[in-house]
């Protein structure tokens, strides 16, 4: 007796992602990869490469509210897709260290762009009240 394995007969899946710059395009790939194998066909975009496709597909992620935002203002998202907007949380690991610095501590905070920057900001400020 043969066996099909459903994904011989049926096209994958897509997962279309959309981010602000290659670095965060690459990164977030690496990690639904590792969620998902190889079942799931992944594509990425960035806008640091310019966006002039229209982007559609099984399912669409995006890095932020500003990467959904600036699709949508160019006509470039289908917006019948089903979508995931991220949201992007501090790494657990370390934020014990930032909320115990004291107040009143200069810090340098480096993020890829100015709106995700005032975010983690907020983010930070709730986690110490």
């Amino acid at each position: 007796m043969t066996r099909i394995h459903w994904s011989d007969v049926m096209a994958k899946q897509g997962i279309t992602l959309v981010a602000g710059s290659n670095e965060t395009m690459t990164t977030l790939i690496n990690q639904l990869r590792a969620y998902v194998g190889d079942d799931v066909r992944i594509s990425g975009y960035a806008f640091d490469d310019g966006i002039k496709d229209f982007i559609s597909d099984d399912l669409i992620v995006l890095s932020s509210d500003l990467t959904m935002d600036d699709l949508v203002g160019h006509n470039l998202l289908d917006m019948k897709a089903d979508r995931i907007v991220a949201k992007r949380t501090i790494n657990y690991d370390y934020l014990d260290k930032v909320v115990g610095l004291p107040k009143g501590t200069r810090v340098l905070l480096v993020n890829d762009v100015k709106e995700t920057t005032l975010e983690l900001i907020k983010d930070l400020k709730t986690c110490r009240d």
